[in-house]
């Protein structure tokens, strides 16, 4: 089955959050990315109080719409829905939203070094970038937007395959009861 076609790009996160998840810097790269491709289209999902919106929307003027809240279950039909999730953190920690994003089917852009960093080494729909080059991000940008059937299709294939298997319920269980029965083993007290 063929992957479906997306309806532009997408970034999520809480608002309060904007600097850390670099979106001056994202917004200047849309910017830059719409001079060669002007029909990329990027929303913004995150909820925040009125001062961080008003933050928020200065930086991105009319380059990235404003999608508001959106619950974890609608979010994953929005992230299936894109043709791309772009988020380049400046500091990150594994940042689960990408796992979330190819769970949905969606390829990603992440910071280098950060997030989920070494975990999808020399997969196609796994875009590393420095976070602190505007123009790295803005190529991603329109690699994410001009081959998405491309990237959409060899997630699909990875998928089959089982690459998210590591990332399952199963997975993460069994992962954590050999931590834990290694610790008590070795005489280490698990709180």
């Amino acid at each position: 089955m063929a992957p479906e076609p997306g309806s532009g790009l997408v970034s999520a996160f809480h608002l309060h959050n904007y600097r850390l998840k670099n979106l001056p810097r994202l917004a200047s790269a849309v910017r830059l990315a719409r001079q060669t491709e002007p029909a990329i289209d990027f929303t913004l999902y995150g909820g925040g109080d009125q001062g961080t919106m008003a933050r928020v929307h200065a930086h991105c003027g009319a380059d990235i719409a404003m999608g508001g809240h959106v619950p974890g279950e609608e979010l994953s039909l929005r992230l299936h829905a894109a043709r791309g999730f772009a988020m380049p953190s400046l500091r990150e920690s594994f940042g689960l939203v990408f796992v979330e994003a190819l769970m949905a089917g969606t390829p990603i852009l992440y910071p280098r070094g950060a997030a989920v960093d070494g975990w999808f080494d020399g997969c196609s729909f796994a875009l590393p970038v420095d976070p602190r080059d505007t123009a790295a991000i803005a190529s991603a940008l329109l690699m994410l937007h001009r081959d998405e059937d491309r990237l959409k299709g060899d997630l699909a294939a990875w998928q089959s395959a089982g690459g998210l298997t590591q990332f399952g319920s199963a997975a993460i269980g069994a992962t954590f009861t050999q931590a834990v029965a290694g610790s008590i083993g070795r005489g280490v007290a698990v709180p």
